[in-house]
Parts: structure tokens; sequence; C-alpha cells
């Protein structure tokens, strides 16, 4: 809804302007017009009192501060009146999403207590345990348990008392900065209401997650693409490797003491950091080049067969069955 005076935008519900404090027109509560006129309170400021208050009832006031919502909560803030007090009664979004309903209703601190609780305990748990030993660990460990199921079933409980509470302190700050009806209900609509942060933050964590779940599948698959690359060329080079062997020990009836003794290239391809051979068993290891800490290698061990014809079998060290070439797996 429009304000005609000032044109700012408004709740449906809203029967003051929290531009300008005018009258909203077509404003019905009860679905009865508003009897409430505005002639009473255009005088000077010095004209606000308690008797000026007064014609802003409780109702209108509850109205202003919840905004959306209005039939679940204002009755149950009328009952909580006549008792004096607030009493459990069960809140399905309290339970389900407790830390985005509280931002959703305006209650900052008690969304920030909320979120911090879990850590918190969790460090002073921690604390704990390292002075004085693991022993109460496993008690340490219930008593997390128990808070964790405590912050998921008792803000259900309590949610209507605790949002009641929270309007109160609102409408009890409000009243303090102005008791002119029309600002009053002004400062409350402002105040109150909803806020549509819980939404941004949803979508944030949302959009966190899908980029990590993208990341997670295509990192590793991506790692592996290389991988296979690698090992592909170090089996070509192998192939070429085990032939340069076979002819060194057909000529000298030993295996060469280095690589740089047989007819094999000195140049390497880029995907192989080193290959070295054992000169007493004829092991040869082609190293793989930027796999980190761990030294990746395709290894050809040479079997001797009759007549001195040698049969080279392939395998891979610290690399992935699925990674490794048809040959070698």
């Amino acid at each position: 809804m429009f304000c005609s005076e000032c044109r700012a935008q408004n709740n449906l519900v809203a029967r003051y302007c929290v531009g300008c404090g005018s009258e909203l027109k077509h404003f019905f509560i009860d679905n009865t017009p508003a009897s409430m006129t505005v002639s009473a309170f255009t005088t000077h400021d010095s004209t606000e009192s308690g008797a000026a208050y007064k014609s802003l009832s409780r109702k209108e006031q509850y109205q202003a501060v919840i905004g959306s919502n209005q039939e679940h909560y204002l009755k149950k803030f009328l009952e909580f009146d006549r008792e004096g007090k607030g009493r459990p009664s069960w809140h399905w979004p309290a339970f389900f999403v407790t830390f985005y309903w509280m931002l959703y209703r305006k209650m900052w601190r008690n969304a920030l207590l909320y979120f911090v609780l879990p850590y918190m305990t969790l460090f002073i748990i921690g604390i704990t345990i390292a002075i004085i030993g693991g022993a109460v660990a496993p008690i340490a460990g219930l008593l997390y348990v128990g808070l964790m199921v405590g912050l998921w079933f008792v803000p259900a409980f309590y949610a209507d008392a605790l949002y009641y509470n929270h309007c109160r302190q609102v409408i009890a700050s409000a009243r303090q900065q102005t008791s002119h009806p029309h600002r009053l209900y002004g400062v409350l609509s402002t105040r109150g209401g909803t806020s549509n942060l819980f939404i941004i933050i949803v979508v944030f964590i949302s959009f966190v997650m899908m980029v990590g779940i993208l990341a997670a599948i295509a990192i590793p698959a991506y790692s592996n693409y290389v991988l296979r690359a690698k090992t592909t060329e170090a089996a070509m080079l192998g192939q070429k490797a085990t032939s340069a062997v076979d002819h060194y020990y057909q000529r000298h009836h030993q295996f060469p003491s280095s690589m740089l003794d047989t007819e094999l290239t000195k140049t390497l391809p880029q995907a192989v950091k080193a290959i070295d051979i054992d000169n007493q068993t004829g092991h040869i290891s082609i190293m793989l080049s930027n796999t980190g800490s761990t030294d990746r290698a395709l290894l050809f061990k040479p079997v001797m067969q009759v007549g001195n014809t040698i049969v080279w079998g392939c395998s891979g060290q610290y690399i992935a069955k699925v990674n490794l070439p048809r040959q070698c797996q």
C-alpha cells in the first residue's frame, strides 16, 4: 500500500504511514473501518500526552509490531496478556529453522546467541578436556548432545513467548520515543515486522554449498583426468625405456647402471620428472612431475624367461588403479 501524501510503501495492514505518519486510507481492523481521526493529533507536539497515546489500542500496537502472519501471533499475544505472561506452545518454524526464524522476526540478539552457543560450548569442552584430561570426554560429549537436542526443541516450545517478550520490549522502547499515535505506529512498523535478511543468508549459504558441491565433484575429476594423461605419457616412455634396456641386456648380459647408458633419449616429456633403473634388479622407475609431496611413479619390473628374453610387468606407485594405463592395471 502506498501513502497518498508521500508515496512511501507501507505494509498492507499498516494504519499509519511509516514515512510521514499520515493515516492511510482504506485501513480496516476486524473487518470494520478504523474510527480514529487525524485531527485530534495535528496540533503541536506539546499536545502529545498519555491520553493521546491511549487512542492506539494494545491490539493495534501488536498489529503494527508483528507485521505478517498476524492471525497466529495476535491470538497468542492477547492470550498471554490475559494470563499475565507467556507460556509454552509449539511453533513449527522455530523447530525446523530456528536461526532463520529469529532473523526473520528481527530478534537479532537471540539469533546471535543461538548461533554462537554451540561453538562456545565446544570451546569450553575442549579447554576442560585439555585441563582435566580425557576422562571427562564422555560426560562432556553427553552434555554437548543434550545441548544440541535442547537447542532443537526448547526454542520450538517457547518461540511464541520469546517473540511476545521481544514485541513488548519494542513497544516499550517506542513509547519512550513518542506517544503520538501516528508516529508510534510508524516506529512500531519500522522496528517490528519482518526482515528479508534471512532470505539473503539462505541464498548465500545455498550458493556457497552449491559451489562447494560442484568443486568437490569437479576438482577431483579434473585431477584424475590430469593424472591419467600423465600416466599415459609415462607409459609410452616406459615402453621405450624397456626396449632400450632389452637391447642393452642382450649386448652386455647385465642391466645398465643408469638409463644414460642406454639408447633412450635424454629429453624427458613434460609429464615425467625423472627416470631411474636399479642395476641389480633392472626395475625401472618413471616418476611423474607435479604430484605434490607424493612421489607417484610407474614401475616396470623385468621377468627373465628362457633364452634370456625379458617380459616386463607394469604397476603404479601411489596411483589408483583407475588412473593407470590399461597395461599397468
